[in-house]
């Protein structure tokens, strides 16, 4: 897997043969392949790939790499699902030019492989190939809980001299050790940033309780609100003893009544409408 690299941002002309050679070093270790045609070697130059003197082959350096993506198509595969391998935003001449290199498959309903220029057609959506992987520096298998945080879950981004901030993690760590987040400065807007992965932190604990992320000693959700809002009808109207009353709403139990009081008409206790209680 070749080391991360940033594409230049001017266009660089390449033949097809060239394009060719060095998308197939790719697969095998940034090696240009052994039948690759003199005429071929000779034209692509030493920046992009350096003799080994030892071997004597030929290397893809990361001049090399770069120069097979432009910056726009580089961050897309960059931003792809790392878990799906699903890519967005590609629009139509992205999409087959990437599946021209081998970087990106359209996939169907049924998971068969589909042509770019009828994705509106079967409905197809695009996926990183292994060779797009290996380009941007993606790793190929999930990486060991241990060295990564899980995907769309929150950390500190602490560095040194700055205050911490909230951001949401959207990626596996890189080959460059650094991780695709979400970085919340502002709630509604959040941006996209490359961040190094020895500089993020898990959430303290209690933040992690209070957002209902893990489950804590304390009542979360509607139990909770409701203790918070026992707890301060007591605090401000003098306890419990009010509250049984009937003084703020609930039913207070009545008095006994007198027979004298009870009607002729209704001697089990019930009272006429619009009448006193007690006359004819």
């Amino acid at each position: 897997m070749l080391s991360t690299f940033e594409p230049p941002f001017v266009r660089v002309k390449m033949s097809s043969a060239q394009r060719r050679a060095m998308l197939a070093a790719i697969d095998i270790s940034g090696h240009l392949p052994i039948n690759t045609s003199k005429r071929v070697l000779n034209s692509i130059p030493e920046k992009w790939a350096r003799t080994d003197t030892r071997t004597g082959l030929r290397r893809l350096t990361e001049t090399g790499a770069g120069a097979l993506l432009t910056v726009d198509r580089y961050r897309k595969l960059r931003r792809a699902n790392p878990e799906t391998g699903l890519v967005r935003g590609l629009n139509h001449a992205e999409g087959r030019g990437l599946t021209r290199d081998g970087l990106v498959v359209f996939l169907d309903e049924r998971g068969w492989p589909a042509d770019p220029i009828d994705k509106w057609r079967t409905g197809a959506i695009p996926y990183i190939t292994p060779r797009g992987r290996k380009l941007v520096g993606m790793p190929l298998t999930t990486p060991a809980l241990a060295a990564r945080f899980p995907l769309q879950s929150r950390a500190l981004w602490r560095r040194p001299g700055r205050p911490d901030v909230l951001v949401e993690i959207r990626g596996w760590p890189m080959t460059d050790g650094k991780v695709l987040v979400w970085q919340f400065e502002e709630i509604w807007f959040p941006s996209e940033r490359q961040v190094p992965v020895a500089e993020l932190r898990p959430l303290p604990r209690r933040a992690r309780v209070l957002r209902g992320r893990t489950p804590g000693p304390r009542p979360v959700g509607s139990a909770h609100l409701a203790y918070a809002q026992r707890a301060t009808f007591r605090r401000r109207f003098g306890g419990a003893s009010i509250w049984r009353s009937g003084a703020y709403g609930r039913p207070a139990s009545q008095p006994p009544l007198h027979r004298l009081t009870l009607s002729r008409g209704n001697p089990a206790g019930g009272r006429r409408r619009g009448r006193r209680p007690g006359r004819p």
